[in-house]
């Protein structure tokens, strides 16, 4: 009895030690990737296979990479987790999961994974299969995610997400239907209108890779629940609004009921199934 209690705490501290130990040389390796990174640089035109750390990425037309930025006009295809200061794309794209400050895309580009992003810009459709979190997300075109969390999220064209939209200020035009299978959460405001234009077209290198159209189509925006602390919406389908100052525009219909604080404003247009209530506090 003696042996075993004795022997517990070194095995204990000697795992300790073994944890330390993997740590350290787990960051020696992240250092050592990035330090590579930084260093690497490449230039393909015409079309080739480059591999970037543990990326690789295939270039069809014009591609470049230096100092963590990845430029790519043409196509462009990448497997693994790519890890970049910047991600600049003219035409299409296929990834996994990405995480980089800057995205810009122009066409199409398609992620099967995540996306991490301090500053995102895309013009055209833009697919995530999984999470974008970030802080800025301005998207003129199409665009679909699993959710997004974000600090500010604008968006021209049409919006499909299976979960939330999570920001602080939500700005929606829309030119196509859009549908969000959650709550748009937006704390400070959300703003969502139809656009006045009936058509959207991208262009990149003389071709039209992108047209959204609303002829002959009903576009509304379908979600469970909207909240924000100063909401504007019109031709939107939901279950519930909440939030301190409500206006609900033209051509709504909220389901069961509107939750608001201070002011509470309804076109004549739009039907409200549910109840009106006054909440006695404002919204955190």
């Amino acid at each position: 009895m003696l042996a075993e209690k004795c022997l517990s705490p070194v095995s204990h501290n000697t795992n300790d030690g073994e944890r330390r130990l993997g740590n350290i040389e787990s960051r020696k390796r992240s250092e050592a990737i990035r330090h590579m990174l930084e260093k690497t640089s490449f230039r393909i035109s015409g079309s080739g296979n480059i591999s970037i750390g543990e990326m690789r990425v295939t270039i069809s037309g014009a591609g470049s990479y230096e100092a963590g930025e990845l430029r790519i006009s043409g196509s462009g295809k990448a497997r693994g987790h790519l890890r970049l200061r910047a991600l600049s794309v003219s035409g299409r794209f296929l990834g996994d999961n990405i995480s980089a400050h800057t995205i810009k895309t122009s066409g199409s580009a398609r992620f099967s994974g995540d996306m991490e992003v301090s500053d995102l810009k895309s013009h055209g459709s833009l697919i995530v299969v999984g999470n974008i979190r970030g802080h800025n997300v301005r998207v003129a075109g199409n665009v679909r995610a699993r959710s997004i969390s974000a600090g500010y999220v604008e968006i021209k064209g049409s919006l499909r997400t299976e979960e939330d939209v999570e920001c602080d200020r939500f700005i929606l035009r829309m030119i196509g239907a859009s549908r969000v299978g959650g709550t748009i959460r937006g704390r400070s405001e959300v703003d969502i209108r139809r656009e006045k234009e009936k058509s959207l077209s991208i262009r990149v290198l003389g071709i039209e890779l992108i047209g959204i159209s609303r002829r002959g189509e009903r576009v509304v925006l379908e979600a469970k629940r909207i909240e924000g602390r100063r909401v504007y919406i019109e031709y939107t389908v939901c279950d519930e609004v909440i939030g301190d100052e409500v206006i609900i525009g033209p051509e709504c219909e909220v389901r069961r009921g509107i939750y608001y604080a201070s002011n509470l404003s309804i076109d004549p247009s739009s039907k409200v199934l549910g109840l009106k209530i006054r909440k006695s506090t404002p919204l955190p």
